[in-house]
């Protein structure tokens, strides 16, 4: 009895000739040029693809990786300030593409027909942390609760302060006036020169 590998599981690497990062590199073109108005459908034949090429329990070589985003990236212009991001989102689209279509199906079905390019990407990226379907939907969906930031009435003041010995033309008497305040108080305002 042979027990499957699952798709999050990398037994190996595999390395592609250069017909088939040829295919990819056209299926990542095609589906990062017409994944946000095709309902979904170019980014469904990009994980069929990949599942193709890469077998299950398999994981693409990193020098095929980057030749495969350096291809896309000729073919769409990419500069090198995007490359990082863009080989990030690939390799992430990449690992995922086994388990991605059951999550671009429930995107776009519950996004009336639309699913993007970051869209394939966040549930790409749901699907690596182990959300299936539906539920990566959801979890790429689930808005994060902002952060905020807390400063010290002490550090505002601070901040305040510094602003107005920055100001251009602030008269030399006021100037003082703002040092002594900083120093009373121990605020860091920075040179006071």
């Amino acid at each position: 009895m042979s027990k499957e590998t699952d798709s999050t599981q990398v037994t190996s690497l595999v390395t592609l000739n250069a017909s088939a990062k040829g295919r990819i590199v056209k299926a990542l073109e095609t589906a990062y040029v017409q994944v946000a108005g095709s309902g979904g459908s170019a980014a469904l034949a990009l994980c069929a693809e990949i599942s193709i090429m890469i077998p299950k329990g398999q994981m693409l070589a990193d020098n095929d990786l980057t030749e495969i985003v350096r291809g896309v990236a000729q073919r769409r212009g990419w500069k090198a300030d995007t490359l990082k991001s863009r080989k990030t989102e690939i390799r992430t689209i990449i690992n995922a593409s086994r388990d991605l279509s059951p999550a671009i199906q429930a995107w776009v079905k519950g996004e009336n027909g639309s699913c993007g390019w970051h869209n394939v990407v966040k549930l790409a990226r749901m699907t690596l942390k182990g959300h299936k379907g539906e539920a990566a939907y959801k979890a790429a969906k689930k808005k994060k609760k902002p952060t905020e930031r807390v400063v010290s009435p002490k550090a505002r003041a601070a901040i305040l302060l510094k602003a107005l010995l920055k100001t251009k033309g602030i008269p030399g008497a006021l100037r003082s006036a703002v040092l002594k305040l900083a120093v009373d108080h121990h605020l860091n305002v920075g040179a006071t020169a």
